[in-house]
This record gives structure tokens, C-alpha cells and sequence, in this order.
């Protein structure tokens, strides 16, 4: 009988994540997946200095941990931000979501932030960015939104980045 592996501290993922991935990582959790537990862990790429989410799962017959999928952070017009990442079940399937906060990109004038929500169980990822909008006044904001925010299976998704923007 197989024995559960112990769930990973937080350090532990952060050395894990160091190991597997080439450049500095900043942040690193453990998430319950249906597959059991994965590292999802936020990083500078050393070739490009873009930020990324990598997620790091075992692999293989011998279990051993190896990075599964890796997502940018950055993207035009958003560069070289400051990121932040937490784990929730924003959709109450009773596995944990990836949500990174994004604040002061470098290439930006003014205060924007990108949310992005990675869900293991899926592969999919859904973001959020505002900005201001000049053209529409000194207060006004421009929401743009991913299309995989869009349609009903989406909508949990969109409320969790929707709440988040607000809460900041």
C-alpha cells in the first residue's frame, strides 16, 4: 500500500521550486490537486526577466516533482511588476485555486494591476488588468478582461478577480 507523501510546508515548496526552475523564484505554495499536491510558484525567467507562474507537479513512476506548466505573468503593456500569490477554493470544488496579484509594472505611468487566476484542476487561466483611462476622464478605469473569462463556466472565476480588484 502506497503511502501518502506529507504535505509540503511552504519552504519546502520554495526550495523545490528554486531547484526546478532556472532563476529566482519570489514565492512558492502547495495547492491540493486531484492528483495530489502541486507547487505553483512565481518566478523571473534569467533569459527575458519576465515574471511566470510555474506549476510543478510529480511526475513519472518514481514521483518525482517536475515543472508541468508554466504561465506569464507579464505580458505587453504589464512588465516587470511586483507579484504576489495566494491559494483559495474560489470555486468551491474543494481544490485550491492560484490567484497573483500584480502591482507597479515598470513599463507603466500610471498605477495599473493584473489579476490572474490559475486553476490546476484545468489548466485554465483567467486574468484581469486595469489601467487607467485618460481618455475618459481623471478617475475612470479600463477593465480588460481575458477570453477565457468569458461564459458560464467562467463566472466563479470572474467574480474571485472581480472581488479582488475591489478589495485592493
Amino acid at each position: 500500500r502506497k503511502r501518502k507523501p506529507a504535505k509540503l510546508t511552504r519552504d519546502a515548496a520554495m526550495r523545490l521550486a528554486a531547484s526546478l526552475t532556472r532563476g529566482r523564484i519570489t514565492d512558492a505554495r502547495a495547492v491540493e490537486t486531484s492528483t495530489g499536491q502541486a507547487i505553483a510558484a512565481v518566478g523571473t525567467d534569467p533569459v527575458d526577466r519576465t515574471r511566470n507562474l510555474f506549476v510543478i507537479e510529480r511526475q513519472g513512476a518514481r514521483g518525482a516533482f517536475a515543472v508541468t506548466s508554466r504561465t506569464p505573468l507579464d505580458v505587453e503593456g504589464f512588465r516587470g511588476a511586483d507579484w504576489t500569490e495566494e491559494t483559495a477554493d474560489l470555486d468551491g470544488d474543494g481544490y485550491e485555486e492560484v490567484l497573483c496579484t500584480g502591482t507597479r509594472p515598470r513599463d507603466d505611468r500610471a498605477a495599473s494591476r493584473r489579476y490572474v487566476v490559475f486553476v490546476p484542476r484545468t489548466r485554465e487561466t483567467y486574468s484581469l488588468h486595469l489601467a487607467p483611462d485618460e481618455s475618459r476622464g481623471a478617475h475612470a478605469i479600463r477593465a480588460t478582461w481575458s477570453p477565457s473569462t468569458q461564459g458560464w463556466d467562467a463566472r466563479l472565476f470572474r467574480h474571485a478577480l472581480r472581488q479582488r480588484a475591489f478589495d485592493n
